[in-house]
């Protein structure tokens, strides 16, 4: 997943750049004299204008069709759906009596609130290089399962006694394998377990997969997930939500215009690159050929 928006963002920048230094060769050929720099500020200007009017009119039409087919998957469950940032989609109601929070953006990325207060935390994911490097760095140790089917996850709980007992059951163990099983090479499924919700995600996995039939299927998992765990005593010491944590569940809303910003920043700092490689380009056509 990540390789492929790499090279999608390289395509691009090659595409952009090789049109401005082409529009700048073209122009250091044509005999326009004093009117040179004109010529190149417009020609420069009709090739964003039409590479931007071009993406954006892409863009549109790939995001209207996206929130169709999500629609026609969400809505029937009762769940009220609109934008979310500038490309993804979000639903939030409730189903079999918990509310939830569904956030689908680019990755793809699919990921699954249910809201349901148990003060802990713990993180279930396949095991790699990656985890356990930043369990280290976090002084996390992992939880020993007692199921051989566990031997590809890793489990890092906040209070292992309480982890241990949830684990303890079959049956939680039965679901959250069904719900960590990936469909695809590329997918990465994670579960984890916030102070106030359960959360689920699954990335890079192709929206045909995304139907009506799976996404019942996960919800009917988490609802019994959150209904296993309450009946699991709670800790001691139960956590408390983080501010960032509260926002990133149930109010991501806050996020969008520092995105918009973050966007803006990173085209203005392209166009200032752009501009920038094309003057010197003119430079040295005019005061060294």
């Amino acid at each position: 997943g990540c390789g492929r928006w790499l090279l999608i963002y390289a395509l691009a920048a090659i595409v952009v750049l090789c049109g401005v230094c082409s529009i700048s060769a073209m122009v250091m050929v044509i005999p326009a004299g004093e009117s040179r720099g004109i010529l190149w500020a417009v020609l420069v200007s009709v090739f964003v204008l039409l590479v931007v009017g071009i993406t954006a009119i892409g863009a549109v039409i790939v995001i209207r069709r996206r929130a169709a087919t999500l629609d026609a998957v969400f809505a029937p469950l009762g769940l009220a759906g609109k934008s979310y940032m500038y490309n993804g989609r979000q639903y939030h109601g409730t189903y079999r009596g918990y509310p939830l929070h569904i956030y689908f953006y680019r990755g793809p990325t699919l990921a699954i609130y249910v809201d349901v207060p148990l003060g802990v935390r713990m993180g279930v994911g396949r095991g790699g290089a990656l985890s356990s490097a930043a369990a280290q760095l976090t002084d996390k140790d992992a939880l020993e399962v007692d199921d051989p089917r566990f031997e590809h996850l890793e489990v890092y709980p906040s209070h292992p006694e309480w982890a241990t007992e949830f684990l303890a059951n079959p049956e939680t163990r039965e679901t959250i394998l069904r719900l960590t099983s990936e469909e695809t090479a590329s997918e990465v499924r994670v579960f984890s377990i916030t102070p106030e919700a359960l959360l689920w995600q699954t990335r890079y996995l192709p929206m045909r997969f995304i139907t009506a039939e799976r996404v019942r299927a996960w919800l009917d998992d988490l609802s019994q997930l959150a209904r296993l765990a309450r009946d699991v005593p709670p800790p001691d010491h139960p956590l408390q939500e983080s501010g960032m944590e509260q926002t990133a569940r149930a109010e991501r809303g806050k996020f969008v215009w520092p995105a918009v910003g973050i966007t803006c920043g990173v085209l203005a700092l392209m166009g200032v690159c752009m501009l920038l490689v094309s003057g010197v380009l003119i430079y040295l056509s005019e005061g060294g050929m």
